[in-house]
């Protein structure tokens, strides 16, 4: 990685986020506000965005699966078929588990 502008990390032993001490340019950012703003802390926060960015409320199978989610709960291709990933099912389950997210 050429460049960080910056980096949070959580040691397994303590229960908050770190950040490095940074030197940002007077007039300038370093974008974390911008993607942090996409970090959602609750399920709830993350429904709320949601229902925000997409100008829709999720539907109770919606806020479920978001659940499941949050849960860490393991996903695999009959699951997401119930709600209504049939056809993406396997790139989604792909993407997440290149991600560490447990599926089967």
């Amino acid at each position: 990685m050429e460049s960080v502008t910056f980096c949070l990390w959580r040691e397994s032993d303590k229960g908050n986020w770190q950040k490095g001490s940074v030197l940002i340019p007077e007039g300038e950012s370093d974008g974390e506000d911008y993607l942090i703003g996409y970090v959602h802390p609750t399920i709830d926060e993350h429904i709320e965005w949601v229902a925000d960015y997409y100008e829709q409320d999720l539907n109770q199978q919606g806020k479920q699966l978001v659940e499941m989610i949050y849960a860490q709960k393991t996903l695999n291709q009959r699951i997401l078929s119930e709600y209504g990933f049939s056809d993406e099912s396997k790139r989604i389950l792909d993407e997440l588990k290149e991600m560490g997210y447990p599926v089967n």
